[in-house]
């Protein structure tokens, strides 16, 4: 994720994309992002801890799968509204 990161940074950069600080957002749009960061990682590190008590490893692996779909899904509809 770190490698990741910065190669955005780097492409980013080289794309000419216009970086603006989190400060300078709208309320709508931080209020988006503390709920996608801080309650959607909450909720989805209980409901993989929860899942690894009640099914198998290789349901719960699943779950890495569909956790950057709902991700997307929450930052879309934060934005919209």
């Amino acid at each position: 994720m770190g490698i990741a990161c910065v190669m955005l940074a780097i492409v980013s950069f080289f794309l000419g994309e216009t970086w603006t600080s989190p400060l300078t957002w709208s309320t709508n749009i931080q209020w988006s992002m503390f709920l996608l960061i801080i309650l959607g990682s909450l909720v989805a590190f209980t409901a993989f801890n929860y899942l690894l008590k009640e099914v198998s490893t290789e349901k719960v692996a699943t779950a890495s799968y569909v956790n950057p779909v709902v991700a997307l899904f929450l930052g879309w509809y934060g934005s919209v509204t």
